[in-house]
């Protein structure tokens, strides 16, 4: 016996449009009443009257995000074209594709709203120029993201970066170790947290290992190679002028 969509409306007792869009898995009613009447047609045995849900495709996408908010750091920087490669490939690894996205500030809330409304799965962060009031841009995201290149202690974030504090004490213990008892400390005009967590405990052990540290031995260069270089060797003549070799 062949039973029609109106043939079964009416033997549950709705409209043959509510059935065709049960049959049909089509949008239109409630989960409830839908459930509802998938189990009263199983019961009837007329499931093969009902169509398979469409099968959902699976984002394989992770967004490299890189975030700026200046330019001055990411622009200059060799960094990212060395890290884009391998950290795709170890992707593939897993099934998901790269993209390479770069956000601006003013512009990050549109960007990430269009990132996850085009299916991507998540976020890897390149977070090296992003400030303390940058993270809550992506603290509301519904999809994973890690942060890199920067450390927010105080915010609930998987971050992956470079141990300052420790590291400032092993260059200083290693040249205390060599016999320095001089030292200077260079870093960027560019504003990265990383260079005032190194600048920070680079004071704090000085002061412990009974150090002078003399601020004017910190030398602040432009974060591109070239600037640096050649800033770095005004200072060091100016330096020997004034007999401080």
């Amino acid at each position: 016996m062949n039973v029609t969509g109106k043939d079964l409306a009416k033997l549950l007792g709705v409209s043959p449009s509510t059935i065709s869009m049960v049959l049909n898995n089509k949008p239109g009613i409630s989960a409830e009443k839908r459930n509802e009447i998938i189990a009263k047609i199983k019961e009837l045995k007329y499931d093969f009257l009902l169509k398979s849900e469409p099968e959902q495709k699976v984002s394989t996408s992770i967004a490299f995000v890189i975030f700026k908010r200046e330019g001055a750091i990411l622009g200059e920087s060799p960094f990212i074209s060395l890290l884009v490669e391998p950290v795709s490939m170890q992707l593939q690894k897993y099934g998901y594709n790269m993209i390479v996205v770069y956000v601006e500030k003013d512009s990050a809330v549109t960007k990430i709203h269009e990132l996850i409304e085009s299916g991507c799965s998540g976020f890897i962060l390149d977070a090296v120029e992003m400030q303390e009031d940058d993270i809550v841009l992506f603290e509301s995201c519904s999809i994973p993201y890690v942060i890199f290149n920067n450390n927010f202690i105080d915010r609930d974030t998987d971050t992956v970066c470079i141990h300052n504090q420790q590291g400032a004490y092993k260059a200083l213990s290693y040249l205390v170790g060599m016999g320095h008892k001089h030292f200077g400390y260079i870093r960027s005009g560019s504003p990265i947290r990383s260079f005032d967590e190194r600048l920070e405990a680079l004071r704090n052990f000085s002061q412990k290992l009974s150090l002078k540290f003399d601020d004017r031995d910190i030398f602040t260069l432009p974060y591109s190679q070239v600037g640096a270089y050649d800033e770095m060797g005004k200072k060091i003549d100016k330096l020997k002028s004034e007999g401080r070799d």
